[in-house]
């Protein structure tokens, strides 16, 4: 799209020419490898993995701490129990949010050599990475559809690329 102020190209997607878009590839004259859902799936499970113990540990970290502070255990009720859904959500969005916009490899990516970049092959800025994160949600809605796509589509891209304006490569 060309911006009619400054004749310079807009960077907004619709869903129709994110799906066509090009995408540079990482090695001049070599063609963009998609990454397949499989290798994905691994390394989604990897990263879940290292945020559900981490996560986890922190948790535990955190109540011993209280019941050192205040002499008394948490008794698991509901407020407890909110605040660690809430805390794991920000640890998760933290997790993939830093690791997209350093590098675009998560630990999990890292291990099965794919990266996130770009529809057109650049590094993922804060805002898409902040994107595709809460867009796990929606791949996530309808048991996993999302995810699923992957598998069927050109790119290889699931919901929470198409959202966000990303691709998954092998490197």
């Amino acid at each position: 799209m060309i911006n009619s102020h400054s004749g310079a190209a807009s960077a907004a997607y619709t869903f129709e020419n994110i799906s066509a878009a090009p995408v540079a590839p990482a090695v001049e004259n070599t063609p963009a490898v998609y990454a397949g859902f499989f290798v994905r799936l691994a390394a989604f499970v990897i990263d879940n993995l290292i945020c559900y113990f981490a996560a986890h540990l922190t948790l535990w970290a955190a109540s011993k701490v209280y019941r050192i502070l205040h002499g008394a255990g948490l008794d698991g009720g509901i407020r407890f129990m909110i605040a660690g859904a809430l805390f794991y959500m920000l640890f998760y969005t933290v997790y993939f949010v830093y690791f997209l916009t350093h590098g675009g490899q998560t630990p999990g990516k890292q291990v099965l050599g794919i990266k996130v970049v770009s529809l057109y092959g650049g590094e993922v800025d804060g805002f898409r990475a902040v994107l595709r994160t809460i867009g796990y949600a929606f791949s996530w809605f309808l048991f996993g559809l999302g995810y699923l796509w992957a598998g069927l589509d050109r790119h290889r891209q699931s919901w929470h690329d198409k959202i966000a304006g990303t691709v998954v490569l092998e490197i």
